[in-house]
């Protein structure tokens, strides 16, 4: 019981010790930190740029892979041989083993002429036979069995050859094309050879 005179509050205790806080120190803490308000942890512009980036770009490979084609052809090597008077220009190319099932009679070439003048560097011709037997290996330096093809060119690329002069023997190169492949089986068929 309160004696005459003093007063009894929550603040005052009977047993002499200190009184306690209203509230405990760690609410206070945290009420004093708030008011300086949240921490919010934003990722930077530049790293979402960056990664959108390098997405985009390994996206871009990617499909450029899958749907890119190319066309494989077959380069030929020969040289321009000497023609009757009266007959067009003819080419004597030497076509691989592996790629004789590709070359027929009628298929158009087109022929390029290093020694000769630009107007007449590159001109069409026309496949006109091919031999039957193989020649032997050393003919074109170890390249393997090689086929003998005639190639017979245009009569206007002949006569514009024959007014530049071209001797026979020059050395002439040509391309087929065998048609069109995904760039991903080349580079498979690339990795494996």
């Amino acid at each position: 019981m309160p004696t005459s005179g003093s007063t009894f509050d929550s603040r005052t205790h009977s047993n002499g010790t200190p009184p306690l806080p209203l509230f405990r120190p760690e609410a206070v803490l945290y009420q004093q930190q708030k008011s300086y308000g949240d921490i919010i942890l934003i990722r930077p512009l530049s790293l979402t740029l960056l990664s959108g980036l390098a997405i985009l770009i390994v996206a871009s490979a990617l499909a450029f892979l899958f749907f890119g084609h190319y066309t494989e052809r077959i380069h030929l090597q020969g040289a321009l041989i000497a023609a009757p008077a009266n007959a067009n220009i003819q080419a004597e190319l030497y076509v691989p083993q592996r790629w004789r099932s590709a070359v027929h009679p009628g298929t158009k070439l087109l022929l390029r002429c290093q020694t000769c003048l630009p107007s007449s560097a590159e001109q069409t011709g026309l496949v006109q036979e091919i031999s039957n037997t193989p020649l032997p290996s050393s003919r074109l330096a170890g390249a393997g069995p090689s086929y003998k093809v005639l190639v017979l060119l245009q009569p206007q690329a002949a006569q514009m050859l024959q007014a530049n002069a071209p001797l026979a023997g020059t050395r002439v190169e040509a391309e087929i094309p065998l048609g069109h492949k995904r760039l991903i089986r080349w580079l498979f068929e690339r990795s494996g050879s």
